[in-house]
């Protein structure tokens, strides 16, 4: 039991990664498995990730991968680059980025061709290398605030990707309570 729930975090974190990347036919069955994790939990993201998987089965995935695009690469208020949203262009984003990579080589960990904060880079990061100190500052103050920002910024749009966004938040929030 206890290992069960030592992978749930990691789990979670890697799933929610699959939901916030451009959509694929993935996308499907990632929903599938994190609403019933979450739903083990007694969570309270399980309703927004409901939410967005009713509107997920009634539109094709073309349609998924342009609302992804209109919500993650045409709205600033939404870009899934975290030092965008906590540092704008300032030299301190650069800053940010510099020390993820050099947090992520001490993991033996590579962002691959993405930039170090994009958000599904960060979530995978946390999936490999959960439990640490550290970690749980890059959620406190770093991936916690981002998500607040993007959330405001869709808030008048209805966007389906509001409620990912949403329970992700509430898993991040209430993580010790829901992971102990």
């Amino acid at each position: 039991m206890k290992k069960e729930l030592q992978t749930k975090p990691a789990e979670l974190y890697s799933l929610f990664a699959e939901i916030l990347e451009y959509p694929t036919h993935s996308l499907y069955e990632c929903f599938e498995e994190c609403i019933s994790i979450l739903l083990s939990m007694k969570s309270g993201a399980a309703k927004p990730m409901r939410d967005f998987q009713i509107h997920l089965a009634r539109v094709p995935l073309a349609q998924m991968q342009e609302v992804y695009t209109r919500t993650f690469d045409l709205q600033p208020a939404c870009y899934p680059y975290l030092g965008h949203h906590l540092f704008g262009e300032d030299y301190r984003r650069g800053s940010f980025m510099a020390g993820l990579m050099k947090h992520y080589r001490s993991y033996d960990f590579s962002p691959g061709k993405e930039l170090p904060d994009h958000i599904a880079i960060i979530l995978r990061f946390l999936a490999q290398c959960s439990g640490s100190q550290e970690n749980d500052e890059l959620i406190l103050k770093c991936l916690i605030p981002a998500l607040e920002r993007m959330l405001s910024g869709l808030k008048n749009g209805g966007n389906p990707y509001g409620e990912v966004l949403g329970a992700l938040l509430i898993t991040l929030q209430t993580r010790p309570q829901i992971f102990n």
